[in-house]
């Protein structure tokens, strides 16, 4: 799996419940048998529901597509269900605050209904 891979696969794991739900019916039947890229990519969704970065370290139209994601999967408790699977899967406690800036890109989500682009006074730095 690429690093491109990983990371698309980790913002459908953070923010699609059903994408979540169908891995961890197939991870809690055989946890020793889950491949490392995908355990990478559970904890890089957890990193995912962390604060957005400051400064310019991002894109701002990714920071804009991450925090609408975020407030969509909010009313699913996706970050309580990533971090209940983490859990049950003894992974180790995130140390860092906030998203790595490197992880703010511009992922689109299959059937995700949301606008494309942020609002014009977003793309122009006001």
């Amino acid at each position: 799996m690429t690093a491109r891979e990983r990371l698309q696969l980790a913002y459908e794991i953070a923010f699609l419940p059903r994408r979540l739900n169908g891995l961890w019916r197939v991870w809690k039947t055989c946890p020793s048998a889950i491949p490392e890229d995908q355990l990478k990519a559970l904890d890089e969704a957890a990193m995912l529901h962390l604060q957005l970065p400051e400064g310019n370290g991002a894109p701002i139209g990714a920071r804009y597509r991450l925090a609408l994601y975020q407030a969509g999967a909010s009313d699913y408790h996706m970050r309580t269900f990533v971090a209940n699977v983490r859990r049950r899967l003894h992974r180790p406690e995130l140390t860092m605050t906030s998203v790595p800036p490197g992880m703010v890109r511009d992922v689109i989500l299959p059937k995700y209904n949301m606008p494309v682009s942020p609002p014009p006074a977003l793309r122009t730095g006001m």
